[in-house]
């Protein structure tokens, strides 16, 4: 690859992975996470910028 890669930082479980996009519009935090489905071949991929609810806990926004 001819870019640098993102440092990233994850939950104690490993299913959430965040990191910082660095690009023309500024720094933008980023978050993915995968969760287990009820079908156990398949899982679920979530990604989109960090938010914060108004208690304090972040969330995936992927608008």
């Amino acid at each position: 690859m001819r870019y640098p890669k993102y440092d990233l930082t994850t939950s104690s479980q490993t299913d959430i992975f965040e990191f910082v996009s660095i690009g023309k519009n500024g720094n933008i935090a980023k978050m993915i996470q995968y969760c287990v489905t009820e079908h156990p071949e398949f899982v679920n991929l979530a990604f989109g910028d960090k938010k914060m609810n108004a208690d304090g806990s972040y969330y995936i926004d992927d608008q």
